[in-house]
């Protein structure tokens, strides 16, 4: 399938200046409320520019469980493909049968830390954009759970487009 490379240019910029060229953008997927603002946008940025969309959810639980470390490895095996697979069905949820047929749509999982496996994927598909929901934590709260989008912002070889869910966390123009 050939892409269509659609590009924009920022008014004001000298005639012929390409500004954004964006053939694949990528949503990381994590099923809340700011993933899927993310996904809304992806989705229109993609459809914007005429690029695929590749959307990623990183399986993390058997990670953070206590059980993991305690578990034979083939069971932790199966246990986590058995995870990617819920997920992954979850993801073919969200599109229609005519979106997934096109191969504008890319649906992917994997297992692992968030920020390492969404930075991994970005460099392994050559993709110019990555979309990811942000729940604006700071303080105490975003110290002991941390921030995948703030990880992604910085280890990310492409521009990043954090999202939040609640409009009133937006800051206003």
């Amino acid at each position: 399938m050939q892409a269509v490379t659609t590009s924009v240019t920022v008014p004001g910029a000298a005639e012929g200046d390409l500004v954004i060229t964006l053939e694949r953008v990528l949503v990381a997927m994590d099923f809340s409320d700011t993933g899927g603002a993310a996904l809304s946008q992806g989705r229109a940025i993609a459809e914007a520019f005429g690029a695929t969309l590749h959307v990623l959810s990183v399986v993390t639980e058997p990670v953070d469980a206590v059980w993991a470390g305690y578990t034979p490895g083939v069971a932790f095996c199966t246990t986590v493909d058995h995870l990617q697979a819920q997920r992954r069905a979850r993801l073919a949820r969200l599109f229609s049968e005519d979106e997934l047929s096109t191969g504008r749509v890319v649906l992917a999982t994997t297992w692992g830390e968030a920020s390492d496996a969404i930075v991994d994927y970005a460099v392994v598909y050559d993709i110019g954009l990555v979309v990811c929901g942000t729940h604006g934590r700071c303080g105490m709260s975003r110290l002991a759970v941390g921030s995948v989008a703030e990880h992604v912002v910085r280890r990310a070889r492409c521009p990043v487009l954090t999202v939040h869910a609640d409009p009133a966390l937006t800051p206003a123009a």
